[in-house]
C-alpha cells in the first residue's frame, strides 16, 4: 500500500480483499469438482509457493527504503517512477527530494533526542500502576 497515494489506498485495499472473496467462492467449488482433498491441497499450496517466489522479486517501496536508511535506493526508485510518469520536471523532483531528506534527518534527530522508556516507567504513575496490577 505504500506505493499508492493516500487517496488510492482504500480502493486498492478493497481490490486486494476482493481477491480473498473470489478465493472463498472458488474453494468450495474446487472441493465439489475434485473430491480428493490431497489434490486440492496440492493446488492451493502450489499457488502459495508461487506467490512466495513472486514476493521475493517485488521491489521494496521507497517509503520503506527511507525508513530503513536506504535513501540512495529510494531516490533511484522514485526517480524511475517520476521519469515514467513524466508529470514532474527533474529540477522539481530534486527539490522535493531534498526537502524529504531534510525532513527525514530532522525526524531522526528528534528520535535520538527522545528519552528511552523502560519497564519501570509503567509503574511511575498511579493509573499505569493500577492498570498493570489489574492485568
Amino acid at each position: 500500500f505504500e506505493c499508492f497515494g493516500k487517496k488510492n489506498r482504500a480502493p486498492i485495499s478493497a481490490f486486494i480483499e476482493f481477491g480473498w472473496l473470489i478465493g472463498k467462492f472458488i474453494l468450495p467449488l474446487m472441493f465439489y469438482l475434485i473430491p480428493h482433498f490431497r489434490y486440492v491441497q496440492l493446488i492451493v499450496t502450489t499457488f502459495e509457493i508461487l506467490f512466495v517466489f513472486w514476493f521475493h522479486w517485488l521491489p521494496e517501496s521507497p517509503r520503506w527504503q527511507i525508513v530503513q536508511g536506504k535513501f540512495d535506493e529510494a531516490q533511484k526508485a522514485m526517480s524511475d517512477a517520476v521519469q515514467k510518469e513524466g508529470k514532474m520536471s527533474e529540477a522539481e523532483f530534486k527539490r522535493r527530494l531534498q526537502l524529504l531528506k531534510e525532513h527525514v534527518d530532522k525526524e531522526e534527530e528528534h528520535l535520538k533526542e527522545e528519552r528511552k522508556h523502560t519497564l519501570i516507567d509503567l509503574w511511575k504513575t498511579k493509573n499505569m500502576l493500577k492498570f498493570c496490577l489489574v492485568l
